[in-house]
């Protein structure tokens, strides 16, 4: 949002709140691979026409209910239609997907694109089973496809998965003309942007490299990453720690994925899809689609495991979840279909043992689905409030106290930076946990500090520099509690 507003401001693709300490940086800086361009260009848009925050939910809404359209159709390519039309289901009702088509974020618009671009690639399969192998496939398909998956990349950096599994299925089909129509569009449409990110940062990778993968956990680099010891991307990729981290995420993932995570969308539903997908994938192999579908939700986990290092499986697994929805959905069909014969067919004894088998399948696989989906929706009611705060830009009048007793270009270190940036439109960044009185002056230097809005427990860990005359604290108080002071001006 803040990337948005300071595109209609005319100020360029920059932000204003620093969530992380890994790299340093300022806290106004270039917004370059922080952040995708696409969505803040198209809320920024939104913002410059005089839209206001209910019309890019309503957007989004709409954006997701297209991207649920497409899947439909894709899927349908792939498993027929009355089987598509129950994958789809999985996606249109999974609780995380829902929440995600609500708030003002990127996964709609990246649910659009990818779905796009999957729809068209499985399209020229379904299209070359229907034709003679030495009739060519229209140029346009392959050609929309790339442009769709790069622009997927701009609104999520997941895409990098359907790029590499389409280019790689390209490759080991022989599908020279394909390949090459597909990343053409791809290497126009993405180059500029790493141009960009090499002006801007150094380094042409520093968006494929990212901060993540530097730190044990992403928090690790919030907060607590003020005074730890981070290496850079080039120090932290040559040490050979990727591979360990990769492995570590993936082990980690799985306990996740069993334990009763209140994150975890439907717990078990991951490993279901996993388990039913590949049974549908050795089914479905010589069908269009199936092995692309597979190998991207593959791709997605391991990107997930290698680049970033926490999960947040409700969010990042999102586009694994919409590649296997179609295979662990016939692979369940293709179960229970089993199970039926063999119970028409065997005597009678085996008969019944059959059909109590195939009760007993059904009711635990529809019965735990249901029961994590409504602990899941339960655990979101008890945890968004908490975590997502409602922050409707403040009416005007209280937003001009604000405005006069904060000045503009003040930087604000604060408990809650993401609140306090969108709702008053000022440069924010963590309060970190390491701050004491005696490195207080070397991180309001560093960041140009001025003003904290922090807990009272925060407070008391620097009540010495009141006393000192170093901070103030201010007769202004936000209904959020925090307590505010200003910094002094520190000797350069």
């Amino acid at each position: 949002h803040t990337i948005a507003r300071t595109l209609a401001d005319g100020n360029g693709f920059t932000q204003s709140i620093r969530w992380h300490f890994s790299p340093d940086a300022p806290v106004v800086q270039s917004a370059a691979a922080e952040r995708p361009p696409l969505f803040p260009a198209l809320v920024g848009l939104i913002w410059k026409l005089g839209g206001r925050l209910a019309t890019i939910d309503t957007l989004n809404l709409l954006l997701g209910s297209l991207g649920v359209l497409l899947l439909f159709l894709l899927y349908e390519k792939a498993i027929g239609t009355k089987l598509a039309f129950l994958a789809a289901l999985l996606p249109a009702l999974n609780p995380s997907i829902a929440r995600t088509c609500v708030f003002p974020w990127t996964e709609a618009l990246f649910l659009v694109l990818q779905s796009g671009a999957l729809f068209l690639l499985i399209k020229m399969e379904y299209d070359k089973t229907q034709q003679s192998a030495e009739t060519p496939l229209p140029a346009t398909l392959p050609v929309l496809a790339g442009l769709l998956a790069s622009a997927a990349y701009l609104a999520r950096p997941n895409a990098l998965a359907l790029i590499a599994a389409a280019s790689f299925l390209f490759l080991c089909r022989k599908q020279w003309r394909s390949l090459l129509l597909f990343l053409l569009p791809c290497m126009v449409a993405l180059l500029p942007w790493f141009l960009y990110v090499w002006v801007q940062k150094g380094n042409p990778l520093y968006s494929v490299q990212g901060h993540h993968a530097r730190v044990a956990y992403i928090t690790d680099g919030m907060a607590a990453g003020w005074g730890a010891n981070i290496p850079t991307a080039g120090e932290f990729f040559r040490t050979g720690h990727p591979l360990q981290l990769m492995a570590r995420n993936a082990w980690d993932y799985l306990i996740e994925i069993l334990s009763f995570n209140p994150l975890t969308p439907a717990g078990f539903q991951h490993l279901g899809l996993a388990s039913l997908g590949l049974l549908g994938l050795w089914l479905l192999r010589k069908q269009p689609g199936a092995l692309l579908l597979a190998l991207c939700g593959a791709l997605h986990f391991a990107l997930i495991a290698l680049t970033w290092s926490t999960h947040e499986g409700d969010r990042l697994t999102q586009p694994a979840i919409v590649c296997l929805a179609p295979l662990a959905v016939a692979g369940l069909y293709a179960a229970i279909t089993w199970i039926v014969t063999v119970a028409k067919v065997a005597p009678s004894r085996e008969s019944g043992f059959a059909r109590q088998f195939g009760a007993v399948l059904t009711v635990l696989l529809i019965g735990t689905t249901l029961i994590f989906q409504i602990r899941y929706l339960y655990m979101q009611h008890q945890f968004i409030p908490r975590a997502y705060p409602a922050r409707p830009l403040p009416p005007a009048t209280f937003q001009a106290q604000f405005d006069a007793a904060i000045p503009a270009d003040a930087i604000i270190a604060t408990a809650d930076p993401f609140s306090l940036n969108w709702s008053y439109n000022r440069p924010t960044l963590f309060f970190p946990d390491r701050l004491t009185t005696e490195n207080a002056e070397q991180f309001f230097t560093q960041y140009h500090v001025s003003h904290l809005a922090v807990t009272p427990q925060q407070l008391n860990r620097i009540e010495s520099l009141i006393q000192m005359g170093k901070i103030t604290k201010m007769p202004y108080h936000l209904p959020d509690g925090l307590l505010w002071c200003k910094v002094q001006p520190q000797k350069q």
